[in-house]
């Protein structure tokens, strides 16, 4: 019985040869293949590794066709697992393709994908019309050690031809701290949740014009939620727009991202060791551009980049194991909160077993269940009865149990939402990073929905100290999301990722002297500063939405302090430390505004949620007047 399906599987690993298209340049998978059915699937991918050590998706895009009379369904289930000593991680999406008799289709996924620092690898399987019991896809990642990739980055295919193999070389003779991948641009992906395991991506200038305005807009979407962009151009185009990308100098702020026009090429740039080194320039004459400073120590190495920031998502945090350790920075954050009342009311503390309790119990049921049963409740002749005391002991020791559970943690639990919106009035969308930390009692249910556009993430949780379980399980369907994101009697934060469309903005008119604010916001402002050109600080106390209110100066000072103040929840750095640079930008405004729950509603339903904050930046829409 078990040659059957081996047989299946080798059948399907053969067909999963890879096929390069010429005209395009990708890479197609054949999945499946029945002429006599009239059924063929194939796959193509954007790029061919998934990421080592890194949260995100994986898109590959699946063009079925189904030449059958008859409409064909397909489900294709994709699981990402990593596993290490008793803890494991597994993600798992669940989708449904329909395609109509005589008809092809192409569908786009988004696999989630788990970040094994050992052995990462992507698994899917596909039932359906025409298939007997199921096909096997599945991809990998390049072995590494654990933490050693500090760096990983997307390249367009002839940037990545022309100079990414060279410096990739270079790198790897430093110690494999950076990865790239030739992105297909072709079929590169139209949602930003595509690119989130990238720190940086990079294009020539031609390849970013070349890309169809729906993954130009996914990519800026990705840096509008914390990515960074490269996009090599001529002399001519450092101070132009390009297209969806706004004009400004050569470095551009794009939300919680940033957008760095470079002239030269990555040959020009130079490597500081011991001493330094320089790459010889391409074309004569022509000067390093950027910098990478490398920095050895004798027991580990580290880069410093500028050429190559650090991205913001999930970084170092974002592994099951580490989300349950208790010496990352959110550890920090959910230590601290447990106790403190300004974010939980009527706070359900994370108790461990009552050992002393379990002992009384188990004496107590011991003497009822022997003693007091055999020489009370059934003594003498009526010792038949221990075929019912028993049982009902058992069962109202059973129940007892249960009633101590509910009255000790009660159902649902406790929460509190912090929220950061960043809006771009140009480009008329706005990302935003919605923060939940919850404590939990019992749950009865622990899943949600999310707009279809977010991705959620676990990024800590505090488990009883009794529990030895750190693994985690996860599910989406669609748009619902289930599994160990909320889990009974523990302490979690998960963090939600959007972007979404937006008109929102804040218009800055009047003289230089006496400007005044306008809101077009969806929520009313608590207080709000801006930095205009010159650097000047400013700041207007409430401004309701569709009001208009006066500015008076402020100073650095003072705005260093607000800002500081809106940094730390019961003593530990939030969000705002996973999003570096974007405070205090010139031209942009920063307000307390109030809750806005209705625009951006939590997760699940069961759990009592207190808003902490939510803060609104982003750049200032300027009249003529001003």
């Amino acid at each position: 019985m078990m040659r059957r399906p081996l047989l299946l599987s080798l059948l399907a690993l053969l067909a999963l040869l890879p096929v390069l298209n010429a005209a395009t340049g990708t890479v197609s998978y054949s999945i499946f293949a029945k002429p006599a059915a009239g059924i063929d699937i194939d796959a193509h991918l954007a790029w061919e590794e998934i990421p080592f050590d890194r949260a995100g998706f994986y898109p590959i895009q699946i063009r079925i066709t189904n030449k059958s009379p008859r409409d064909g369904r397909w489900e294709v289930n994709s699981q990402s697992t990593s596993g290490y000593y008793q803890s494991s991680t597994s993600l798992r999406l669940t989708e449904t393709l329909d395609v109509p008799a005589g008809e092809t289709r192409t569908f786009r996924l988004l696999c989630p994908l788990a970040d094994d620092q050992y052995n990462n690898e992507l698994h899917l399987t596909f039932t359906g019309t025409g298939i007997d019991e199921y096909v096997y896809f599945s991809r990998s990642a390049r072995n590494r050690h654990r933490g050693s990739l500090v760096h990983f980055g997307g390249m367009s295919e002839e940037l990545f031809l022309e100079i990414g193999h060279q410096l990739q070389r270079k790198i790897d003779s430093l110690g494999e701290e950076i990865q790239y991948l030739s992105i297909t641009t072709s079929i590169a992906p139209e949602d930003w949740r595509a690119y989130m395991a990238f720190d940086s991506l990079y294009f020539s200038q031609t390849e970013w014009e070349g890309l169809t305005p729906s993954s130009r807009r996914a990519v800026m979407d990705y840096v509008m939620a914390g990515g960074q962009l490269r996009v090599l151009v001529g002399e001519r185009s450092m101070d132009t727009a390009l297209s969806d990308i706004p004009a400004g100098s050569r470095t551009r702020a794009v939300g919680l991202g940033n957008v760095i026009l470079f002239n030269g090429d990555i040959h020009t740039l130079e490597y500081d060791m011991e001493r330094s080194v320089s790459v010889p320039p391409k074309r004569s004459g022509s000067k390093p551009t950027e910098r990478i400073a490398i920095y050895d120590s004798s027991f580990d190495s580290f880069i410093n980049f500028r050429f190559l920031p650090e991205g913001a998502f999930y970084r170092r945090t974002n592994n099951i194991n580490e989300a349950f350790s208790s010496t990352d920075k959110m550890s920090q954050l959910l230590n601290k909160a447990t106790s403190n009342k300004e974010f939980f009311e009527d706070s359900i503390v994370i108790e461990g077993v009552n050992f002393i309790l379990i002992i009384i119990s188990v004496i107590a049921f011991g003497v009822i269940v022997g003693p007091v049963n055999f020489f009370i409740l059934a003594r003498g002749r009526n010792r038949w009865r221990i075929f019912i005391t028993i049982p009902a002991i058992s069962l109202i020791f059973c129940a007892l149990i249960v009633v101590s559970i509910i009255f000790s943690d009660g159902f649902g639990g406790n929460g509190t939402v912090s929220r950061l919106v960043i809006i771009d009035p140009v480009r008329k969308t706005k990302a935003y990073v919605q923060d939940e930390l919850s404590v939990t009692g019992i749950l009865m249910s622990g899943g949600f929905d999310i707009p279809d556009s977010a991705t959620i993430r676990l990024l800590g949780a505090k488990l009883p100290e009794s529990s030895m379980d750190a693994s985690g399980h996860f599910q989406q369907t669609g748009d619902h999301f289930s599994g160990d994101y909320f889990a009974s009697r523990r302490l979690q934060h998960n963090r939600l990722i959007n972007v979404t469309p937006s008109r929102e903005a804040i218009i800055l008119q009047g003289s230089a002297d006496a400007p005044e604010l306008v809101s077009n916001l969806q929520a009313s402002c608590q207080q709000i500063f801006y930095i205009d050109d010159q650097g000047q600080f400013w700041k207007a106390g409430g401004l309701g939405v569709g009001q208009t209110a006066k500015a008076m100066k402020s100073s650095a000072a003072e705005f260093n302090q607000w800002w500081r103040q809106r940094e730390y929840i019961g003593g530990a750095p939030w969000m705002f430390s996973d999003y570096r640079g974007f405070a205090g930008r010139t031209g942009w405004f920063y307000a307390m505004a109030e809750p806005m729950r209705d625009a951006y509603p939590e997760t699940l339903d069961s759990i009592n949620w207190k808003d902490h904050q939510t803060i609104i930046a982003g750049p200032l829409v300027k009249k003529e007047s001003i």
